[in-house]
């Protein structure tokens, strides 16, 4: 296994919320993304300390994902290929510079 750089996005409001991923991400046998990637998030609990979901990639494979509020890590187990990376929480409204 060889470690890559990219980038997840993860968007969260209320309730809802949704994760985009890369193409190295996704496996060939996929289902339930829309054509820019973006799969719903299932099971979400956005707790004080930590939010977790998963999301259907295809029948046999569900990912789950934890995003430590604390440290800001990122880990999504189940995809064939463990993510593992830093978050950085992003307000729409805000520029960045």
């Amino acid at each position: 296994m060889r470690g890559f750089d990219t980038a997840v996005t993860i968007q969260i409001y209320g309730d809802d919320g949704r994760i985009r991923l890369p193409g190295k991400l996704i496996p060939p046998i996929s289902s339930g993304g829309d054509h820019q990637h973006w799969w719903p998030l299932d099971d979400m609990i956005v707790g004080r300390n930590e939010i977790r979901a998963s999301y259907r990639l295809n029948g046999l494979n569900k990912p789950k994902l934890r995003i430590d509020r604390t440290t800001g890590e990122i880990a999504i187990k189940g995809t064939g290929q463990d993510f593992t990376g830093r978050c950085d929480k992003i307000d729409p409204g805000a520029r960045r510079f």
